[in-house]
């Protein structure tokens, strides 16, 4: 699926959507016929399209000729369920000005004209310049780790993690910039009464390349409505139809706990006062609405985790349920096929139960997809449900959850994969192999030392341009003790073609710095030379000052492929050479990272060793 501004995915094949919109308005066959700008006489056409946005307000104007008769524009955007109209401001023969409310960037829409119910012109519209995070090639921290304004006495809890566009007017801010955002739960160690905590979500935001979150710590609360009137828990945000959809728990004062929405139509970096997200108030999906959950009270159906359906139209929703077979909590499977409730019970993934993952309280379930098939669907412009690879496989799925009771702090988050049949198959043996999986076993040691992942909880994997980030709260340390969000860059492996598996940095703090200009006295450390053939890399290092060096390759897994230096260094630039073999002198293909380690600090660089 193509990856939208918030991370969650757009529905696909904007140009098939398009082309049948055109298709079903009468009298439009001429715009098949002879493409934008090309037209003939009388026709409108409009080979120069210009566009002013910079905020919420937009104003488009197309210039070319026959455009007195047009009676309307509208922004079509690559999600078919999302168009915006815009008010004609001033029209001629020759020109056409109109105006709207657009709060992101245009990225991947058209305008369209029409006259009466006809559509006469099509025009694809110049996407808005987006200063997006920085594409690194090593291993990085990304963005940085959240913690409440009033730690130590407030932890985060489950949360809603999206990426979006947001204008930051110049001087100060680049224009249209790609941020971060959080809503999470507020947990008040200090309140002893559990009837009084847990009542608000914070919302948090962060602009790559500044140092601090800005957190907003009322931005929702409990309402009047009987069924969220002691708690809200969970929350997971969609943007769907020009509006962003926040799915949350809702937990009544018998303990019940039920499934609803509200919507707001903007998300930036001012506060999300209460006022601006409108309710519904009923709930759209409780534990009566499955067949699979227990239903006495007080009912257990939390934690939704809602996306865009990759087999189609609709929505897909995972939540934790009690399990009536086994008494513990599972993983639920809904579906909406139009709107933003009608939600439909499609059973449990069998896997998920305590049988099979030993996890007697599963907690924040959400789903991802490899990182290669995401880019196939979109290079493609197909749905991501109908990916395959050269030799048929289907997209390799995962669902990650937490073990809410856990002991072990090495199993407090486990996953398990699906690699051959639909997302939407809950059978057993679809999610059998290899089984559900601890996060910290599978993740290994990076080339920045432990993953430390000891009781990650409530992780969620997001997807922010060609970055994927997999955030989760844990403990961050500190006496007293305070918790917090960690973020984790993920790394797909790609050694002999494209791969399902990832790797995480550790959550340190080491910077990739390849070949880019750093300050005055940085260490610096980049690939100088490579030749694939030969298997012959050579590395650039430049030291403000003599200091022991230390180089050593690692795999996409984090295992020590070559040690090639452990010496000193002069100051000022030195060459250094890794002949493309392992420890046991056997020739490598694939990708690497190179890590430099001294007192000046580390940095780490990608190799693509592909032979």
């Amino acid at each position: 699926m193509a990856p939208g501004p918030d991370g969650r995915g757009v529905p696909p094949s904007r140009t098939a959507w398009l082309l049948a919109l055109l298709l079903l308005v009468p009298g439009n066959s001429h715009a098949l016929e002879h493409p934008w700008g090309s037209g003939s006489t009388g026709r409108p056409t409009f080979p120069s399209v210009t566009v002013r946005h910079e905020g919420s307000p937009l104003q488009i104007t197309a210039t070319g000729s026959s455009l007195g008769n047009v009676t309307s524009a509208t922004v079509l955007t690559p999600d078919p369920t999302w168009t915006i109209p815009l008010a004609i401001q001033a029209r001629t023969g020759e020109s056409i000005t109109a105006v709207g409310t657009m709060p992101r960037a245009l990225q991947g829409s058209s305008l369209l004209l029409s006259s009466g119910t006809a559509s006469v012109g099509l025009s694809p519209l110049p996407d808005d310049p987006v200063t997006r995070p920085p594409e690194t090639d090593g291993w990085q921290t990304y963005p940085l780790p959240l913690e409440d304004p009033d730690t130590p006495h407030v932890r985060p809890k489950d949360f809603a993690f999206i990426y979006n566009t947001v204008y930051m007017p110049p001087p100060m801010g680049l224009g249209w910039e790609g941020v971060y955002h959080v809503f999470y739960i507020r947990h008040f160690d200090t309140i002893a009464d559990d009837d009084q905590n847990e009542k608000s979500f914070a919302h948090a935001w962060w602009r790559p390349g500044t140092k601090v979150w800005r957190v907003d710590t009322t931005a929702f609360r409990c309402a009047g409505a009987p069924w969220d009137s002691l708690h809200v828990w969970a929350p997971s945000i969609v943007f769907r139809g020009g509006q962003y959809v926040m799915y949350y728990t809702g937990v009544d004062r018998s303990g019940n706990q039920r499934i609803g929405y509200a919507t707001t139509p903007v998300i930036d970096t001012s506060d999300t006062k209460d006022s601006d997200w409108q309710r519904q108030v009923s709930p759209i999906f409780a534990a009566d609405s499955a067949g699979w959950t227990r239903k006495a009270a007080p009912q257990q159906c939390r934690d939704p985790y809602v996306m865009a359906n990759p087999d189609g139209a609709g929505l897909i929703m995972v939540y934790a349920a009690t399990d009536t077979a086994t008494g513990a909590m599972a993983v639920g499977l809904a579906r909406s096929f139009s709107g933003l409730g009608g939600w439909t019970d499609e059973g449990h993934y069998a896997v998920t139960d305590s049988t099979h993952s030993h996890a007697r309280r599963v907690e924040s379930p959400h789903i991802f997809a490899d990182s290669t098939s995401e880019a196939a669907a979109h290079d493609q412009a197909i749905p991501l449900g109908q990916v395959r690879d050269a030799t048929g496989r289907n997209v390799t799925w995962r669902i990650m959850f937490s073990d809410g009771d856990y002991v072990d702090t090495h199993r407090s988050t486990i996953f398990v994969t699906d690699g051959s049949a639909a997302l939407t198959d809950t059978s057993l043996a679809a999610w059998s192999q290899p089984g559900p999986t601890s996060l910290f076993s599978y993740a290994t040691q990076g080339p920045q030392g432990p993953p430390g992942l000891e009781g990650l909880q409530g992780t969620e994997c997001l997807r922010a341009g060609n970055e994927y980030v997999l955030a989760g709260f844990q403990l961050l340390g500190g006496t007293p003790k305070h918790f917090g969000i960690r973020f984790r860059r993920m790394y797909w492996s790609w050694p002999n073609g494209p791969s399902a598996d990832f790797a995480l940095s550790s959550g340190g703090a080491d910077t990739a710095v390849p070949g880019t200009p750093g300050q005055s006295g940085d260490l610096r450390f980049q690939v100088a030379g490579l030749v694939p053939a030969r298997g012959l890399v050579r590395f650039r290092i430049e030291a403000p000052r003599a200091m022991k060096a230390r180089v050593v390759v690692y795999d996409v897994m984090g295992r020590v492929v070559k040690r090639i230096l452990d010496q000193a260094v002069p100051s000022g630039v030195s060459y250094l050479w890794w002949d493309g073999q392992d420890e046991t002198g056997q020739a490598v293909s694939g990708i690497y990272f190179a890590r430099l380690s001294g007192d000046g600090g580390n940095r780490v660089v990608r190799v693509s060793l592909v032979r």
